[in-house]
C-alpha cells in the first residue's frame, strides 16, 4: 500500500491561490498526475512547475470543499497503461478562471513506499485515493469533474448518506414546526444519531419552535407541544432459517449451547446435535510431505529448529540442512591440475583485442594470417602457382595390365604385354586413344628359345593415334607407347 507525505503547495500554487483571491476568479482543480520520479537530494518540491517524470493523466471523479480545504477524489487503474511504473509523484493542477493557465498547484511524492502498477495486460481493480488540499480563503474553489469518469462506490454512499442530496425527499420526513402528527407517525431528526428516529405515541401538534434533544436515548419519551415522541432506532433483524443437511441456517440455543450476553459457548459435538446431522467427516488435515524417492508426496515441512537462524534450507530429505558450498574458485590453468573455475579479471580497460589464454591470462591472439608460401615459410599458394601444381598432376589413370596414365598437361602413357604361341606379326590396339599424336612405341620381346628374328621391327608406317603393327617371338612381348 502506498504511502505519501502531505501535499505540498509550490510556489506556483501559492501564485495562482493569490491571483484567484485577488481577482476574484474562481480556484479550478483540473486534474492530477502521476509520475516515477525521484526527488533529488536538497531538491524543493516548492520550486516545481512540471513532475520529473510524468506517466499518467487521472480525471477527477469528485470532490467537495470546506474550512479553507479541498477534498479531489480520483481513479487510478490501468485500462489504457501501455508501461508500467512505480507512481511516486502525485501532482494537482488548478487554474484560476476558466480560461486560466492549467499550473502545477500541489505536490507529493511518496518515494520507495509506493506501489507498482503493471502494465494493462495485467488488469488490476481501480483504486480510489482522496488528496486533500489547502485552498485558504479562496471565496470560489470549483472543482472539474471529467464527463468520462464514472461514480464510484464511495461517492454514492456520500450521496446516500447526504441530507443536500435527498431533502426534497427527506423533507417529507423532518419533523416539521406546528405541525399535526397521529399516533405511529415516524419522523427524523436532523443530528438526533445515527439510525435514531421519533415515532409518535400521542397524537397532537408539535411547538413552533426548534425541537432541541441533548442527549438522545432509545426507549426516551420526547414532549413536543401536545405530541409525545418515543426515541427509537433502526434495527435490521434477519431470521435465519433451521439449520438441516441441505439448507444452511441458524441453530437454537439449549442446554448444550449456551449464550452469555452474546458470547456463545458450545463444542464440535453440540454444534453436531443442534444440527441435527453429522457434517463429513473427510479428513482435510495435512501429513508431513514424504521426501524425494517413489513414495514422495506433498505435505507440511517439518518444523524448524527452535532458535532461528539464516543458513539452512529444506533439503529434500526433509530436513533442514545448511547448503553445501557452491561459489566458485579460480580455474587453473591448462595442465596436470587444470579445473574449472572463475575467469580472471579482465583489465580495467575494456577492449576487443584481447582473449583468454589457456594459461588463464588475458592475451592478443598471435598473428594467425599466412602470406604467399615460399621457399623458406608455409603460406599460401597463388592461382598461378596452383595452375603450375595442377600442370603436371594425373588426371585419369588405368592400373591394369594394359593400362593407361593421363597428365594435367596431356602426356599419356600407355602399356601392355602380348602373349603369342608362334612368332610373326601382331596389331595391337592402345587401351585409349592419344588425342593428338602418339610419339613412340617401345616393346621388349618374350624369347622362348634365345633366338631373335623379325619380331624385333614395327611394320613401316604402322604407329598411329590408336595402335600399331610389330613382329613378335613366339612367346610374346612387353610394350610402352607415349604420346599427346
Amino acid at each position: 500500500m502506498s504511502n505519501y507525505p502531505n501535499t505540498t503547495l509550490t510556489n506556483a500554487g501559492q501564485d495562482l491561490l493569490a491571483e484567484s483571491l485577488a481577482s476574484g476568479k474562481a480556484l479550478i482543480f483540473t486534474k492530477v498526475e502521476l509520475g516515477d520520479g525521484n526527488l533529488a537530494t536538497g531538491q524543493s518540491i516548492s520550486t516545481l512547475t512540471a513532475l520529473i517524470s510524468p506517466k499518467m493523466n487521472v480525471p477527477l471523479s469528485s470532490g467537495s470543499t470546506d474550512n479553507g480545504q479541498a477534498k479531489l477524489r480520483f481513479a487510478v487503474g490501468n485500462s489504457g497503461l501501455e508501461a508500467g511504473f512505480f507512481a511516486r509523484e502525485v501532482g494537482i493542477f488548478a487554474k484560476a478562471g476558466a480560461d486560466g493557465v492549467e499550473t502545477l498547484y500541489a505536490y507529493t511524492n511518496g518515494g520507495n513506499y509506493v506501489d507498482f502498477i503493471p502494465d494493462k495486460s495485467r488488469p488490476i481493480d481501480d483504486q480510489i485515493m482522496d488528496v486533500y488540499i489547502v485552498t485558504g480563503n479562496a471565496s470560489d474553489v470549483q472543482i472539474q469533474v471529467d464527463s468520462a469518469a464514472y461514480l464510484t462506490v464511495e461517492d454514492m454512499t456520500d450521496h446516500d448518506g447526504s441530507y443536500e442530496s435527498h431533502k426534497d425527499i427527506y423533507g417529507k420526513f423532518i419533523r416539521q414546526q406546528s405541525t399535526s402528527y397521529k399516533e405511529d407517525d415516524v419522523v427524523f431528526l436532523p443530528g438526533l444519531g445515527a439510525k435514531m428516529y421519533l415515532e409518535c405515541s400521542t397524537p397532537g401538534t408539535t411547538s413552533a419552535g426548534p425541537l432541541e434533544i441533548s442527549i438522545p436515548t432509545v426507549g426516551a419519551t420526547i414532549t413536543d407541544g401536545s405530541v409525545k415522541w418515543t426515541i427509537k432506532k433502526i434495527s435490521y433483524v434477519y431470521t435465519l432459517p433451521a439449520a438441516s443437511a441441505s439448507v444452511l441456517g441458524g441453530v437454537k440455543t439449549g442446554s448444550n449451547i449456551t449464550n452469555n450476553n452474546g458470547t456463545i459457548s458450545l463444542t464440535k459435538t453440540d454444534v453436531i446435535n443442534a444440527l441435527g446431522y453429522t457434517p463429513p467427516t473427510v479428513n482435510t488435515t495435512y501429513s508431513n510431505f514424504v521426501k524425494s524417492g517413489s513414495g514422495a508426496k506433498a505435505g507440511l515441512v517439518p518444523a524448524p529448529s527452535t532458535t532461528a537462524g539464516t543458513t539452512k534450507y529444506l533439503r529434500e530429505d526433509g530436513t533442514w540442512q545448511v547448503p553445501p558450498d557452491h561459489t566458485y574458485s579460480t580455474f587453473v590453468k591448462s595442465g596436470a591440475s587444470a579445473a574449472a573455475g572463475l575467469v580472471p579479471k579482465p583489465g580495467t580497460t575494456a577492449g576487443t583485442t584481447h582473449y583468454l589464454r589457456e594459461d588463464g591470462t588475458w592475451q592478443v591472439p598471435p598473428n594467425t594470417t599466412y602470406g604467399v608460401v615460399t621457399s623458406s615459410a608455409n603460406g599460401l599458394m597463388t592461382p598461378a602457382m596452383l595452375a603450375k601444381l595442377g600442370s603436371g598432376g594425373i588426371t585419369a589413370a588405368s592400373l591394369a595390365a594394359n593400362g593407361y596414365v593421363k597428365f594435367a598437361n596431356g602426356f599419356i602413357v600407355q602399356w601392355g604385354n602380348v602373349t603369342k604361341t608362334s612368332t610373326g606379326y601382331s596389331s595391337i590396339t592402345f587401351p585409349i586413344s592419344f588425342p593428338t599424336a602418339a610419339f613412340s612405341f617401345v616393346k621388349s620381346s618374350i624369347s622362348a628359345d634365345g633366338n631373335a628374328g623379325d619380331e624385333r621391327y614395327v611394320a613401316s608406317d604402322t604407329l598411329s593415334k590408336t595402335g600399331v603393327k610389330t613382329g613378335h617371338d613366339r612367346a610374346g612381348f612387353f610394350w610402352i607407347a607415349i604420346g599427346h
